[in-house]
């Protein structure tokens, strides 16, 4: 495999950052700055041009090199990629107020300062009360990828707060790879999130289609993944995959997790990595609120993870629950129910309570079919 990344002239040495990178680090560290206008601006740019201002190596965990001037600072990854960049002691006099298309053109031009991606880049303005900024992301054919960035402009000011960018990973070796449909990576989805703990109720989201790496892979392992030892040796090399993210809402319990993520391998179809998202308590709820109160129908037409119609079930009285789990879809959501093969009920779990399910003949048919559930996913 040749790396894209390899090609890049050699600027980290065993003895530390080379010289022309060193430079690099300078002249995007003076770009920023001037752009940030910080009141400490004389003595940051004193400071950069001084042959005594050198990069110093930060945590060998984080594996970054990071270069302070007037109380601000840039870093760089290990492998010589921008990192990030913060800016302290900020003009007190604010700017007047900015519009999305100001601050998105004032983005542009930091990142043509940078020069992190050749590929198009996407900008979308958040505004929400906390400091304002813009999320950027590469764009391959039309596809984005997820390991993007983010430049944060004060609140109070204006001014060019701070710059993050992930990872710059290869795409050149799946750019054009075969992809399965997202019908395929939806099935591969359910049938994933069915095997670790799925809620009694779940609204699906996506699949939606991403180039890139699960975050953090290349620091530690998902906590929960069935990444075969050669995806994770490319993820680890910093080589982008096609991805599909498929997220599960909790919509039917009032505690606990929030949501799951699957991420599909696009190429292959299956499931690599399960996320579990937000935390809630019974107190005070999760982030985003309570999941919405849900009323139980009196009969559910189901269908399989590929939309196929399978048959009905109608409510009946409450009962103990047994039987293996099993993952149905009825009106867009995915119920948890347990099937018991020997007595052909289901049992849906409704305010606590388990509540047989009859199902009719094809349903019968579909369930009778259906494996015996793998092994917990992850394990």
């Amino acid at each position: 495999m040749i790396n894209t990344l390899a090609l890049i002239p050699l600027m980290i040495s065993a003895q530390g950052l080379s010289e022309a990178k060193v430079q690099e680090m300078r002249q995007v560290f003076e770009s920023l700055a001037l752009i940030s206008q910080s009141t400490m601006l004389e003595r940051i740019l004193s400071d950069l041009r001084s042959p005594e201002s050198r990069p110093v190596q930060g945590l060998p965990s984080i594996g970054s090199w990071r270069l302070h001037a007037g109380l601000s600072s840039v870093s760089y990854t290990r492998r010589g990629d921008f990192r990030g960049y913060n800016a302290t002691h900020l003009p007190l006099a604010q700017r007047a107020p900015r519009t999305d298309a100001e601050m998105t053109d004032e983005a542009r031009v930091v990142l043509s300062k940078i020069r992190h991606w050749n590929f198009p880049i996407t900008y979308t303005v958040k505004q929400d009360g906390l400091d304002p900024r813009v999320l950027v992301r590469p764009m391959i054919d039309g596809t984005k990828s997820n390991h993007g960035g983010t430049v944060t402009f004060d609140r109070k000011s204006g001014y060019l707060k701070s710059v993050i960018l992930l990872d710059r990973l290869d795409y050149e070796k799946y750019r054009y790879a075969s992809r399965v449909t997202s019908e395929v990576a939806r099935e591969s989805a359910i049938a994933a999130y069915s095997r670790y703990a799925p809620f009694t109720l779940a609204e699906i989201g996506g699949p939606n289609l991403w180039f890139g790496a699960p975050m953090a892979i290349q620091r530690s392992d998902p906590q929960l993944h069935e990444i075969s030892p050669a995806e994770l040796s490319e993820f680890r090399d910093y080589v982008a995959m096609p991805l599909y993210y498929v997220h599960f809402r909790n919509v039917g319990e009032p505690n606990g997790i929030a949501g799951q993520t699957v991420i599909v391998n696009a190429m292959t179809g299956r499931a690599l990595v399960l996320n579990l998202e937000s935390f809630r308590s019974s107190s005070t709820g999760s982030s985003g609120g309570a999941p919405p109160r849900w009323k139980a129908d009196a009969s559910y037409a189901f269908k399989d993870a590929k939309g196929r119609q399978l048959g009905t079930a109608k409510r009946g009285e409450a009962g103990i629950a047994q039987g293996d789990i099993v993952t149905l879809v009825a009106d867009g959501k995915v119920l948890s129910m347990r099937y018991d093969r020997s007595t052909n009920r289901l049992y849906l779990s409704e305010a606590g309570k388990d509540v047989i399910y009859q199902p009719d003949e094809p349903l019968q048919k579909h369930l009778a079919s259906l494996p015996k559930p793998a092994k917990k996913f992850g394990s």
